[in-house]
């Protein structure tokens, strides 16, 4: 037999007997990130509606043995955090591997933003904020969704266009301010008394506040009930 024939035999019978072998011996990996795609997104439902799940895929060239009993999928962390959760993915037998997967969560809704860059102490109104889709997972100081919530709202610092609006950006609205020429309502039998009075500090929405009583000079301490009007219980 000639040597050119002895080397294709060989050769032939090594790629015979070596293709099967390693076909059957790696696993696959996009197996390997459904399995984790399954966890996350179980995980994930757990604690939203209608999360959505991406996974990062394995690099190609990770040669893992083929796994001849179910996967195992876990977890190191207990919650999803900012969105990020990394699976393990546990192979038992016939050896034992495990790799892990990145995957990223989202649940988008509707939220409160801001429709244009709006200043601090700025005053909101309806034409300043709108609903908008953002994902809210990584929101941990909350978000709003009801406009009439944040209507007549006054912000403590500069908002940018875009910006998510939260219940800790209000600060309380001074609606009283110290020296001002307000209205005293003191409620007299069946009959509401309104005179005129001077405000000696700042206050706002159901805080209590002195007058100075227009008319006799006296003071007085009441409660503001809206802009400019403080209630009290006598003159």
């Amino acid at each position: 037999m000639s040597r050119q024939i002895l080397t294709f035999i060989l050769s032939f019978s090594a790629i015979f007997l070596t293709l099967p072998a390693q076909a059957t011996s790696l696993h696959a990996l996009h197996e390997v990130e459904h399995a984790a795609y399954m966890y996350a997104l179980s995980e994930a439902q757990a604690r939203f509606i209608n999360p959505q799940v991406s996974i990062n895929s394995l690099d190609n060239r990770l040669r893992l043995q083929s796994c001849q009993v179910p996967l195992e999928t876990f977890s190191n962390t207990e919650q999803i955090r900012a969105g990020q959760l990394t699976i393990g993915v546990k192979c038992h037998a016939p050896v034992s591997w495990t790799v892990y997967v990145s995957a990223q969560v989202q649940v988008m809704q509707d939220i409160l933003v801001t429709k244009r860059a709006l200043s601090a102490d700025h005053i909101l109104s309806a034409a300043d904020v709108e609903l908008a889709p953002r994902d809210i997972i990584g929101l941990r100081k909350g978000y709003l969704t009801d406009s009439g919530a944040v209507i007549g709202q006054q912000l403590k610092s500069p908002m940018p266009m875009g910006g998510i609006l939260q219940a800790n950006q209000f600060k309380e609205q001074t609606l009283v301010h110290r020296g001002e020429l307000i209205t005293l309502v003191a409620a007299v039998g069946n009959m509401e008394v309104r005179v005129r009075g001077e405000a000696l500090s700042n206050a706002s929405l159901g805080q209590r506040v002195k007058v100075k009583n227009s008319n006799s000079e006296r003071i007085v301490e009441g409660v503001v009930d809206a802009a400019g009007i403080v209630r009290i219980e006598t003159m």
